[in-house]
C-alpha cells in the first residue's frame, strides 16, 4: 500500500521522497508505466480524443499485467531502465529553496530538466519557479492546487495576468504568457513557439524556453512580490471551490494591477 500511495504522489503530483527505503522500487515503476503508456498508446495528452474515453483502453490493458510488473519490477527493466537513469542522474543538477510564506519552490538548475527531478521536494509548495542559465524561466502552479486533497493546504491559485503585464513593460526579447487558472498547471512563460497541452505536460528539457532581458536576482524578487502582495490577508486551506478562488481574485485584483 505505501508503495501504490507514493506511486500515485509521483505520478500524479510529481513529488517523490529518494529517502523512502521503497524509493528506487515506486521510481521504477512509475517509469514503467510512462513508458509503456507512450510505447502502446500516446503520451498524455498527446490523442485528439477525449482521455475519458481513451483511457477505458488503458486499464483494459495495465491493470491485468501490473501485478505481476509489482511483484518483480526488476525483470522489466527495459520499459523503466532509461527514464529512471535520466530522473537519478538529474536530481544532483538543481537546487532547491521553499520561500514558505508564500509556498513557492525555486529550482535552480544547470539545465531544463524531467519534471520528477525538479519537482522531488516541492510537496510544501503550490508553485514552482523554475530557473536555468541564460535567463531561461518557467513560473507552473502545481496540479496540486487543481485537485481537491483534504490532506494539505494551499494558497488558492491567483491570475498571472498582472505579473505578465508588468513583465511585458520590461521585457525586451519577446512576450510573458500564461494559462487561465482553471488550467490543470497553468504556467507562465516567455512567448518562443505556441505550447499545445501535451507539450506543456511533457519535460521542461523537451520544449524550448526563450531566454529572458531579466536579470534572476530581478525577476525572482518581482515574481517573489507579487504574490506576497496578492497572498496578504489571504490563509492556505484545504478544498478550495473556483468559487472561492474568483472571489479571492476579485479581491486583490485592484491591488495587483497596481502592485509595482
Amino acid at each position: 500500500e505505501e508503495v501504490i500511495r507514493a506511486m500515485a504522489l509521483l505520478g500524479d503530483f510529481r513529488e517523490w521522497n529518494p529517502e523512502n527505503s521503497y524509493a528506487d522500487t515506486v521510481l521504477k515503476l512509475v517509469c514503467w508505466l510512462n513508458t509503456v503508456e507512450k510505447k502502446e498508446f500516446y503520451k498524455p495528452f498527446g490523442a485528439d480524443q477525449n482521455e475519458l474515453v481513451g483511457s477505458i483502453e488503458k486499464f483494459d490493458y495495465f491493470l491485468p499485467v501490473f501485478g505481476e510488473v509489482l511483484q518483480a519490477p526488476d525483470e522489466f527493466r527495459i520499459d523503466w531502465e532509461r527514464e529512471y537513469e535520466e530522473v537519478k542522474t538529474q536530481l544532483p543538477l538543481q537546487q532547491q529553496e521553499l520561500i514558505s510564506d508564500i509556498r513557492l519552490a525555486v529550482v535552480n538548475a544547470s539545465s531544463p530538466l524531467h519534471y520528477y527531478a525538479l519537482f522531488t521536494r516541492s510537496g510544501q509548495a503550490d508553485m514552482v519557479l523554475m530557473m536555468y542559465p541564460e535567463n531561461k524561466y518557467e513560473l507552473e502552479y502545481k496540479y496540486t492546487t487543481w485537485v481537491d486533497t483534504p490532506l494539505r493546504k494551499s494558497f488558492p491559485r491567483i491570475s498571472f495576468k498582472p505579473l505578465a503585464a508588468y513583465l511585458n513593460t520590461l521585457e525586451k526579447n519577446g512576450r510573458w504568457v500564461y494559462h487561465a487558472i482553471k488550467d490543470t498547471g497553468p504556467s507562465l512563460h516567455l512567448n518562443t513557439s505556441k505550447l499545445d497541452k501535451a507539450d506543456r505536460f511533457d519535460h521542461p528539457y523537451t520544449r524550448e524556453i526563450g531566454s529572458s532581458s531579466l536579470p534572476p536576482e530581478q525577476f525572482q524578487e518581482i515574481i517573489t512580490s507579487y504574490y506576497r502582495k496578492a497572498y496578504e490577508n489571504v490563509s492556505p486551506q484545504s478544498l478550495w471551490t473556483w468559487k472561492e478562488m474568483q472571489e479571492v481574485n476579485e479581491g486583490v485584483g485592484a491591488k495587483l494591477d497596481k502592485w509595482k
